[in-house]
C-alpha cells in the first residue's frame, strides 16, 4: 500500500486526561480542534496605553524574577543539560512507564550508582519532543514504527537500536457488547459499526492491527469502519467509553504494564481474543541512543542492561515479554 486511506475520526474529541502528567496538552493537534482554532479568532484583542504598561512593566518583571529564583532545580528541564558522565535522560511511552522504573531502581543500585532520568509521555509527543530539540540520551519505543521514523529522520542512532521485548495484540469490546463480537471474524459483521486503532502511520500498534486484519482476510470489510487516534492510549478509551464497538490493542500496554492510566475503566471493557502472532510481523520493543547524547558511554551500557538475562526476567514479570533469542539484541 503506497499510501494510507483516510480514515474516519471522531468529531471534536474531548481533550484526553491520558499521560497529561508531562505535559501532552501542549502538544496536541490543532488540526483535530477546530472549535479551539475558531476561539481564537473571535477573541478581540483590547489595546492597552503604553504609559499604562510603563507603570506594571517593573512590577511584573520583579515578580517573574522572584518566582524564577524560588523554583526549585530538581523541577526544572532544559534542552541541554549540564554535563554529567554519570547520568542519562530516557524518553519512555507511558504505557511503558512502570517497568522502565523497576529498571531504573536496579541500575542506580550498582555499585558506581548510575542516575537514570525518565520523562515520560505518549510515543508520538515523544517524537515532537525531540524535534523540537527536547534533550534525551534514549528513545524507548513500543515497536519498530517509532523508531524508524526517528531513525529516518536522523535523530537516532540505527547502530545503536536494541531489541529487547514484544507485546501480542489482544480484541477488546466495551462490557456491554452491544455488537455481540466474540472474535476477530465477527468485525465483519453488519452489527459492528465502528472500530478503533492507533494511527498507524506513527503507532506501532496501529500498524499491527491493519497488517493482522489484512492477513486473517478481514481488510476490505473493517477498513471502512475504523477510528484511529494518534494517541495510542487515547484509542484505548474509545472502548472504554463505548464510542466504538471493538478496538485491537496491545495486550500488555498499558492493560499490565501501567493499569494506572485506565483507572476508572476497569470495569468497562472486555478482552476477548489473543491474536495469533502469525497474523502479523513480530512486535519488537525497541531502544535506541540519540545522535545528540552528551553520554553515548552510559547510553550503551544501558542498552546493553535491557538484554542481559536478569533484566530480562524483570521485564517479563512486569508485563513486557522476552523476545526469542534469534529476534533479541540488536537487530
Amino acid at each position: 500500500m503506497k499510501h494510507w486511506p483516510t480514515l474516519p475520526h471522531a468529531l471534536r474529541p474531548k481533550p484526553w486526561t491520558l499521560c497529561h502528567g508531562n505535559g501532552t496538552g501542549s502538544d496536541q493537534d490543532d488540526r483535530r480542534l477546530p472549535w479551539k482554532r475558531g476561539w481564537l479568532r473571535t477573541r478581540r484583542s483590547v489595546p492597552v496605553p503604553f504609559a499604562r504598561l510603563q507603570t506594571f512593566l517593573p512590577i511584573v518583571a520583579g515578580l517573574l524574577l522572584a518566582g524564577c529564583g524560588q523554583r526549585p532545580a530538581a523541577d526544572v528541564q532544559t534542552s541541554v543539560p549540564q554535563s554529567n558522565s554519570n547520568t542519562i535522560t530516557l524518553f519512555v511511552p507511558c504505557g511503558m512507564l512502570d517497568p522502565m522504573m523497576k529498571v531504573r531502581r536496579k541500575l542506580e543500585s550498582l555499585p558506581d550508582k548510575p542516575v537514570v532520568k525518565i520523562v515520560s509521555d505518549n510515543a508520538v509527543v515523544l517524537m515532537r519532543k525531540i524535534r523540537r530539540g527536547d534533550y534525551a540520551d534514549i528513545l524507548v519505543t513500543p515497536g519498530e514504527t517509532e523508531m524508524n521514523i526517528m531513525a529516518k529522520e536522523g535523530y537516532v542512532d540505527p547502530d545503536s537500536i536494541r531489541r529487547f521485548g514484544t507485546f501480542r495484540l489482544i480484541l477488546v469490546v466495551p462490557a456491554a457488547n452491544r455488537a455481540e463480537v466474540k472474535t476477530m471474524a465477527d468485525l465483519s459483521s453488519p452489527k459492528v459499526k465502528s472500530v478503533a486503532i492507533a494511527e498507524p502511520q506513527e503507532n506501532s500498534v496501529g500498524f499491527y492491527a491493519v497488517e493482522a486484519l489484512k492477513s486473517l482476510g478481514l481488510w476490505e470489510a473493517v477498513q471502512p469502519k475504523l477510528i484511529s487516534h494518534w494517541h495510542a492510549l487515547e484509542a484505548v478509551t474509545y472502548v472504554c467509553k463505548e464510542r466504538v464497538d471493538a478496538g485491537i490493542y496491545f495486550n500488555s500496554c498499558p492493560f499490565e504494564t501501567t493499569p494506572s492510566e485506565l483507572k476508572g475503566y476497569h470495569t468497562s471493557y472486555k478482552i476477548l481474543e489473543t491474536i495469533p502472532e502469525t497474523a502479523h510481523p513480530r512486535v519488537k520493543v525497541q531502544a535506541a541512543t540519540l545522535k545528540k547524547s552528551r553520554n553515548v558511554e552510559l547510553a550503551h551500557r544501558f542498552l546493553d542492561y535491557l538484554v542481559q538475562p536478569e533484566t530480562q526476567e524483570l521485564l517479563q514479570a512486569s508485563g513486557i515479554p522476552n523476545l526469542p533469542e534469534e529476534s533479541n539484541s540488536k537487530p
